[in-house]
């Protein structure tokens, strides 16, 4: 899970690259994202919770319910609190 992460974030046609930096300190795990489209660069990473498949975490575009495929290297995720179209989520190692 550790490690660079690149993909996107996209909502109604609108595609935005997203950029994650995850790490482990002690047994936490931390992170960094960038969204260069808008100008964030090294914006901490909000956990909110982790287990073997799944993650969920808080960046600008808010909170993301995630699945963690590790056979093939990939973050799904999805914000259904934006209406009235989704936020989509998806980072490959």
């Amino acid at each position: 899970m550790t490690g660079y992460w690149r993909g996107a974030i996209s909502r109604d046609g609108a595609v935005q690259i997203l950029e994650m930096n995850l790490s482990y300190e002690k047994d936490s795990l931390l992170g960094t994202y960038n969204l260069p489209d808008l100008g964030l660069f090294e914006e901490p990473l909000q956990f909110i919770s982790r287990t073997d498949s799944a993650l969920t975490i808080r960046l600008f575009a808010g909170q993301f319910n995630c699945i963690m495929n590790s056979s093939n290297m990939e973050i799904t995720g999805e914000n259904k609190n934006w209406k009235p179209v989704a936020v989509k989520l998806h980072v490959k190692r």
